[in-house]
């Protein structure tokens, strides 16, 4: 893969941020029906999935997936705008919202690559204008929604406005600088909270001396052929050809709902399946800025306790079936979207939807399809007369799980991540209870008749422990 230059931001007398892209040949997508065998079956299953937005006459949606670098699934349903019958598509224009905030973090990522600022700055040192709040506030906090700074939406309700009576950048604004304290000390805990990517959005405007709007397109939409996406604040002036959104549902009719509710950085963005799945691609093949910049995106907040957080830098954290998943929502009433990645499996979903869904559940209910399988046979009984000790894996909706009665202690409930064939590692859930090693390995072992007959444990120091089946 050869690495290019692009154009990028220069803040006063600086010199441009670096990006790595591929150039693209083709617009082209895989589509399911170029699928052959079980990924026409996975298609169709898909499908089923969405049955009910598959209709002549109602909003829907559009779903893509992507596996091993292969775009496999690529389908809208149902309308994009009922009054002028535009179906989904792949192209259709949509508010995509909080997945927005992990765009604005990867600008503020490019932004400490090139020396223009540090995670750990204090905020005050880009905001000097942000009132004192009785505490050190860094950009890290910000990006990981533990800074403590309450909502800006939510203040606004509390001042008297209707998040759809729609306000728009100064009085925003003013809302975020108006606090005077937080919510609790930054770093104690993972609260959401839309005020600390306005805040980064405002930064990175201030730093490239570029609108933020103009520092997405040149940083990031156009190196990765994100061709339709854009900024638009404020939907009231978004294209008129932004996918409309819906309430109600078949049996009662649907009625039209706009949103006039403002975002900056925290959620203004409209791209398209398209667009988003060229996103999920340069995550896949780490293609964001710098070599290592997507695992700092993914890669979640330590809290001042020493605990995880659910969050990483405007991305969420969570584990299906064994898999550790990093992704995000959006969405506002009748908009509904999200977006899902498995890096052990090299799989990204998106799902977006003009109507009530639950969007993350059904993403997920995709990933079940690629998942399903992998952690079983697995449960039992592994004893190691070397240490002395049981470990008793257990499998639970899909995890794979241990407890450990040792020569030296016990444990329970050490979650696995699955990552090929027999192979399990521990997670960022498992290394956060227990000190083990990140390159440690659980690697089953088969008999002849393909049943589970023991355990090897590992690391780079002390590898190839092997725990015999019992039971």
């Amino acid at each position: 893969m050869t690495a290019v230059r692009s154009p990028c931001p220069r803040a006063r007398g600086s010199a441009p941020i670096s990006l790595r892209t591929t150039s693209k040949t083709s617009r082209v997508f895989r589509s399911p029906e170029m699928a052959t065998g079980g990924l026409m079956a996975t298609s169709r299953a898909i499908d089923a999935l969405f049955h009910d937005w598959d209709a002549p006459d109602g909003p829907g949606g559009a779903v893509a997936v992507m596996r091993q670098g292969e775009f496999i699934h690529r389908r809208g349903y149902g309308l994009a705008d009922l009054k002028k019958r535009v179906p989904w598509d792949a192209d259709s224009l949509y508010p995509i919202m909080s997945v927005s905030k992990q765009f604005t973090t990867t600008c503020i990522l490019m932004l400490e690559e090139q020396g223009k600022l540090s995670l750990d700055d204090d905020v005050h040192m880009h905001l000097p204008e942000l009132p004192d709040l009785g505490a050190t506030l860094t950009l890290r906090h910000l990006c990981s929604n533990t800074s403590g700074l309450r909502d800006y939406p939510v203040l606004g309700v509390f001042a008297g406005s209707r998040i759809e009576g729609g306000y728009g950048f100064e009085p925003a604004q003013r809302l975020i600088f108006g606090q005077r304290s937080l919510q609790f000390p930054p770093g104690k805990k993972y609260v959401y909270s839309n005020s600390n990517f306005f805040l980064l959005g405002l930064i990175i405007e201030r730093i490239s001396n570029m609108e933020l709007g103009e520092a997405y397109r040149e940083w990031l939409f156009e190196p990765l052929g994100m061709e339709r996406s854009l900024l638009a604040p404020d939907l009231r002036d978004a294209p008129k050809e932004t996918v409309q959104a819906y309430l109600g549902d078949a049996e009662s009719g649907f009625s039209h709902w706009s949103c006039p509710c403002f975002s900056f950085g925290d959620g203004g963005i409209l791209s398209t399946l398209d667009d988003m799945m060229w996103w999920e691609k340069a995550l896949d093949e780490d293609r964001l800025g710098f070599p290592g910049l997507v695992e700092k995106l993914e890669t979640p907040m330590r809290l001042n306790d020493g605990s995880l957080a659910e969050y990483a830098m405007g991305i969420e954290v969570g584990t299906r079936r064994g898999f550790e998943w990093r992704g995000h929502g959006g969405g506002w009433k009748a908009y509904n979207c999200f977006r899902l990645r498995v890096p052990a499996k090299r799989l990204s979903v998106v799902v977006f939807a003009n109507r009530r869904a639950g969007t993350q559940k059904l993403a997920l209910a995709v990933a079940d399809l690629f998942l399903a399988g992998t952690v079983r046979g697995f449960a039992g009984e592994y004893f190691s007369s070397e240490l002395e000790t049981t470990y008793r894996f257990h499998e639970e909706e899909g995890v794979l799980s241990f407890d450990c009665s040792g020569l030296l202690g016990e444990l329970t409930d050490v979650p696995l991540v699955h990552d090929k064939g027999d192979l399990f590692r521990p997670g960022e859930a498992a290394r956060a209870r227990w000190e083990l090693e990140p390159d440690t390995t659980f690697a089953f072992e088969r008999d002849e008749n393909g049943e589970t007959c023991a355990m090897v444990v590992g690391t780079e120091w002390a590898y190839d422990l092997r725990f015999e089946r019992m039971k």
